[in-house]
């Protein structure tokens, strides 16, 4: 089978917990899609290095890297599949970038939070390469389209992160969203329905309140790994939410 490419929007950490949110029942829904998958490379905003690096911790496991959140966030407990095949392959598939190897990184929640939900029962593999922090967008686009093999061989992409990300200006949940988060997805939607790449690479110039939904891009910046995989292919809008006012949930597909 070939395999998906995503860029999911993981929203908060408590998401996981917050069962009534329409992003948590979306990611739950999203078990079906993990069926006969041979693995998931999967690349967070929070694990950004200086050189592509690969984690090929065996097993994997998680971090709780993040503070102040309820209780129960901490006890929550997922134990992610690994998979020596898969590493294998995913050093194959990125030898021609000569990637960097990590053996001891635990998964943050960037990866394990979305997948806990998406496949509660961990059965499907998972690695995570890092997010380079000197690449541009279109670099990272064609690092998407170095991955795109993988998915003859059923394995899955997923680019973590979120369509508007601005911590200073998040408020409650039944708060309407602001006008610059509004503007700035309907242009990334618009632009994203056109494949319009040339605009999207340049999206920190061109889009309307660009730095107020990032004022960092790494949250945004996975979406093009994803969009890459998929060959900058039509990206299917899968969902469409907004959680503590102004962080959009939106999350896509790429056929």
């Amino acid at each position: 089978m070939k395999a998906l490419s995503w860029f999911i929007s993981h929203g908060s950490p408590d998401l996981i917990v917050h069962a009534e949110a329409p992003a948590h029942r979306f990611l739950r829904g999203l078990s079906s899609r993990l069926t006969g998958l041979q693995g998931v490379v999967a690349i967070s905003p929070h694990w950004r290095t200086e050189a592509l690096t690969v984690n090929i911790t065996a097993p994997a496991y998680i971090q709780y890297d993040f503070y102040g959140f309820p209780e129960a966030l901490y006890r929550y407990r997922w134990s992610p599949a690994s998979s020596d095949k898969l590493n294998d392959q995913v050093m194959a598939t990125l030898a021609p970038l000569s990637p960097q190897v990590a053996t001891s990184q635990a998964l943050d929640h960037g990866v394990w939070a979305p997948l806990s939900l998406m496949d509660p029962e961990a059965s499907v593999p998972v690695v995570a390469i890092s997010l380079p922090r000197r690449f541009s967008p279109r670099q990272l686009f064609e690092l998407g389209a170095t991955l795109a093999p993988l998915r003859e061989h059923g394995i899955a992409i997923l680019g973590s992160g979120s369509v508007t990300h601005n911590l200073r200006e998040i408020g409650p949940n039944e708060a309407a969203a602001p006008k610059w988060a509004q503007e700035f997805v309907a242009w990334m939607e618009e632009k994203l329905a056109q494949n319009d790449w040339e605009a999207l690479f340049e999206y920190r110039r061109s889009a309307p309140y660009a730095v107020q939904a990032h004022p960092t891009d790494e949250h945004l910046t996975p979406l093009f790994i994803a969009a890459g995989a998929g060959h900058g292919q039509y990206a299917q809008r899968l969902h469409a939410s907004y959680t503590y006012q102004s962080l959009y949930m939106g999350s896509y597909e790429f056929v």
